[in-house]
């Protein structure tokens, strides 16, 4: 589930709720178990106006860093 995450998330940052749909149907993992793996993967949630995004660590501060 990890590498999936990974997999989805390495072009950039992506909204929370498809992220979580395309794990779960693609792993049949439940919500939980996603918010685990994210967790030990250190994967950022970044708020783009009232849209969550989750996004690799080192995407989320290079986003920030150029939103400064």
């Amino acid at each position: 589930m990890e590498a999936k995450l990974i997999e989805l998330l390495k072009d950039g940052p992506r909204e929370q709720a498809v992220v979580l749909a395309e794990v779960t149907r693609e792993t049949g993992a439940k919500e939980r178990t996603i918010r685990e793996a994210k967790a030990r993967l250190n994967i950022e949630q970044v708020w783009e106006g009232r849209t969550s995004m989750w996004a690799l660590p080192t995407q989320a501060a290079d986003d920030e860093e150029s939103a400064a």
